[in-house]
């Protein structure tokens, strides 16, 4: 059976929408508030930056693993459902990515500290965060595929 690569497509499509500078800004906000809370909590920006970097990781291949064991339930909605379904998780575990990414290049010196390049880190972690999508299309592409083979009597996998 051929492995049809539907959402490495739709991933690669959401890397090219998140190119656009103001996408990495916004998915940054909330994490920003979240970061800004555990240094009042913590005391410490190090260690805000650490619980924060290892959440957002942690997070991002839990929801992923989550998303992909549950696929299949997914796979039984309609097709624009489908599309806006995975569109939404896709962003959700790109603002995981993007906010491991930020840290990950700013270093904790920049996090903490600022050096008047925050924004040049933010411009360059959102298109690597991007990569994030298209490597979570082909896993879900892998599991369609898997699915199709496992059930093909379904008239209604014909789509995907």
């Amino acid at each position: 059976m051929k492995l049809k690569l539907r959402f490495t497509k739709y991933g690669l499509i959401n890397l090219l929408i998140s190119l656009i500078p103001i996408i990495p800004f916004f998915a940054l906000i909330p994490y920003v508030l979240i970061g800004e809370g555990t240094n009042n909590i913590t005391g410490s920006c190090l260690n805000s930056t650490w619980i924060l970097l290892c959440g957002s990781l942690t997070l991002a291949v839990l929801v992923t693993s989550i998303y992909v064991a549950r696929f299949d339930r997914v796979l039984l909605k309609s097709n624009k459902k489908v599309i806006v379904n995975f569109e939404c998780w896709s962003f959700i575990i790109y603002s995981f990515v993007n906010i491991a990414m930020f840290i990950i290049y700013a270093g904790v010196d920049g996090y903490c500290h600022g050096d008047g390049q925050l924004i040049l880190y933010l411009l360059y972690s959102g298109p690597v965060a991007s990569l994030s999508l298209i490597i979570f299309g082909f896993i879900i592409d892998i599991k369609v595929n898997y699915f199709r083979r496992e059930f093909p009597i379904d008239d209604g996998m014909e789509q995907f």
